[in-house]
C-alpha cells in the first residue's frame, strides 16, 4: 500500500510538471513555515512565495493549516496541502486550483461512514459482552436495583456529578437498555451511520412508504425483553 502511494505522488508529481510552462517551476524549493491559519491564507503566502499562482474554491478554504516546509520543492508542498485537505489540484489558468472533486467528497463521505459505523458495532459489542458478565436477571439484582434508585432520588443534591454519573450508570443496568442494545446489535451498523445529524428516520416490523424495515432478528426475540 505504501509502495502504491509513493509510485501515486510520483506520478502525480510528474503529470504536474508537464502541465505547466517553463515559466512556472514547480520544482523550485521554498522555505516556509506558519501557525494556524485558513487554506485560503496559506495558499495566497506561498504563491507571493514562487510567483505561481495557487487557489482555493469551496469549503476548504477556510480550512485551518499549520505548515513547515524547508527547501521542499513546491510541488511536493502542494501534494501535501492536497493531502491533509482530502482535495486535488488541476491547472487553472497560469496557476492552479485546490478543490475537492465530488468523486472526492463521495469517498471522503464513505470513509467515515465506515468508520462511524466500525465505531458504533465496537461500542455495542463491548456493552452487551459486560451486561452478559452480569449474569442472569435474579429477584436481588431488580431490589437491588430499586434500592440505589431510591438512594439517589432521595439524595440531596440530585443535579450533581456524582448522582449523574450514578443515574447513568444504573440507567446501563436497567432492562430497557439490555433491549435496546440487542436490537442496535441486529441492525445493520452503515445504516445507521449513514443518519445525519438532525435526520430523523423511522424503523418498523410493518413499514409504511416513508419507514425502513426492521430487521426479523429484532421481532422474534422481542418477548425475551420482558
Amino acid at each position: 500500500m505504501l509502495l502504491r502511494r509513493l509510485r501515486l505522488k510520483v506520478m502525480w508529481i510528474g503529470l504536474l510538471l508537464a502541465t505547466i510552462a517553463p515559466a512556472q517551476d514547480v520544482r523550485v524549493p521554498i522555505n516556509y513555515t506558519t501557525p494556524a491559519i485558513s487554506v485560503s491564507q496559506a495558499l495566497a503566502q506561498l504563491s507571493e512565495l514562487s510567483k505561481i499562482k495557487l487557489s482555493v474554491v469551496g469549503d476548504i478554504s477556510t480550512e485551518p493549516l499549520i505548515l513547515r516546509f524547508k527547501q521542499v520543492p513546491l510541488s511536493e508542498a502542494m501534494q501535501r496541502i492536497a493531502d491533509v485537505v482530502h482535495a486535488e489540484w488541476k491547472p487553472y489558468g497560469k496557476g492552479f486550483l485546490l478543490e475537492r472533486t465530488p468523486v472526492l467528497v463521495q469517498n471522503l463521505e464513505k470513509e467515515a461512514t465506515e468508520r462511524r459505523a466500525q465505531a458504533f458495532s465496537d461500542s455495542v459489542s463491548r456493552d452487551l459482552k459486560e451486561i452478559a458478565g452480569r449474569g442472569p436477571w435474579t429477584v436481588d439484582r431488580s431490589l437491588q436495583l430499586a434500592k440505589d434508585v431510591k438512594t439517589i432520588v432521595q439524595g440531596a443534591d440530585a443535579e450533581s456529578a456524582q448522582s449523574n454519573r450514578l443515574r447513568d450508570e444504573l440507567t446501563r443496568r436497567l432492562p430497557d437498555f439490555t433491549a435496546l442494545l440487542q436490537m442496535l446489535s441486529a441492525m445493520n451498523p452503515r445504516e445507521l451511520a449513514a443518519i445525519k445529524p438532525g435526520e430523523r428516520v423511522a424503523f418498523s416490523n410493518m413499514p409504511g412508504r416513508m419507514q425502513r424495515k426492521l430487521p426479523q432478528d429484532i421481532v422474534s426475540v422481542a418477548p425475551l425483553w420482558r
